[in-house]
């Protein structure tokens, strides 16, 4: 069952925007790769949330009989007047794994993603590919079943949200040192990955105020200050950084405080928390561990308890709200030219 709340608010929508026959969502709903739920034969929702996928999958939903008290379907139906505009795919994703050849890549994914009409930014570098994109269903499925035709990134799985417009005024494919700057050369989360938390069970810890072992959790928010200022865990530790540059010194002054605790370090989408534990990991500092898919993933998966506040993400959405959603325009803020 959905929160009272959050029943209210779709209820809301649907009545004022009635349909007297079922809708097709299969033509307004982005659609995903995953798991057998993502074929399932009738709508869901996770935790509170609803698996689009699966609403896509189940093609119509029918009125309900009470709109006062729509259910799911109701729920769904009072979605489509918001869902019908968000058109535009947005994804993130990335990998650490070595490349060579890197100029010759440059051009093939410039000329794949400007062959397709994607616009937003590839960073390529020797320790491997880090993305945002965006574009219609059709361009963005397109595109990554050409990165899963590359052996090296057969396994990536994009992160999504949805948005009116495209966030990105043109077309990038950039070659860097690094995919996400830390000035650590040694830190080659390709060798071996930190211990990851996924999202439930962080939220779990965070209801119970321990992990599973009764330590206490300390979550280490890895982020830029213009970041954090919109939105964080509020009890994490948030060094207000200037950039990502500025982590090892914050910690290597802060060590202390994390001794016989278990920290988890977060991000947006999760890059910046597995450099950031890595390094902590060679400090000698004990149980560190990133959260998976970092706070994009939190936001999809969970409903979003003991977070606070919206998600800045670069692009020209600004942020986004905990429904993954744009906020309204004159909520944006200005956006970040740099990915790091």
């Amino acid at each position: 069952m959905l929160p009272a709340t959050a029943a209210g608010e779709f209820g809301a929508r649907y009545s004022a925007h009635p349909s007297p026959e079922p809708l097709p969502l299969s033509a307004l709903l982005p659609t995903k790769t995953g798991g057998p739920e993502d074929r399932a034969d009738h709508p869901q929702v996770s935790h509170g949330k609803p698996t689009w996928a699966a609403w896509a999958a189940s093609e119509t939903v029918p009125r309900p009989a009470n709109p006062a008290d729509p259910g799911l379907p109701g729920i769904i139906t009072g979605l489509l007047p918001v869902m019908s505009r968000m058109s535009i795919v947005n994804i993130s994703a990335y990998k650490f794994i070595s490349l060579d050849e890197l100029p010759a890549l440059r051009e093939q994914w410039l000329a794949r993603c400007q062959a397709l009409g994607l616009k937003g930014t590839i960073l390529l570098a020797p320790e491997g590919i880090n993305l945002f994109l965006a574009g219609t269903r059709g361009q963005i499925n397109d595109f990554t079943a050409s990165l899963h035709d590359d052996p090296r990134f057969a396994d990536i799985v994009p992160k999504e949200s949805l948005s009116e417009d495209v966030p990105f005024g043109r077309l990038r494919v950039r070659l860097k040192h690094e995919i996400i700057t830390m000035h650590m050369p040694a830190i080659r989360p390709e060798g071996g990955r930190a211990p990851a938390v996924d999202p439930s069970t962080l939220q779990r810890w965070l209801d119970q105020g321990h992990d599973d072992d009764g330590r206490e959790v300390l979550l280490l928010d890895t982020r830029n200050d213009y970041e954090t200022d919109l939105g964080k865990f509020p009890r994490a530790v948030d060094y207000g950084l200037a950039s990502f540059t500025c982590f090892p010194a914050a910690i290597a002054a802060d060590r202390q405080r994390y001794a016989g605790k278990t920290v988890v370090s977060y991000c947006t989408g999760g890059i910046r928390c597995e450099k950031a534990a890595l390094h902590m990991g060679e400090l000698g500092m004990d149980h560190v561990y990133q959260l998976e898919g970092g706070i994009l993933k939190y936001l999809e998966q969970t409903n979003a308890k003991h977070w606070q506040g919206k998600c800045f993400v670069f692009d020209e959405r600004g942020a986004v709200g905990t429904d993954l959603l744009p906020l309204p325009r004159g909520e944006r803020r200005p956006t970040q030219e740099a990915l790091c």
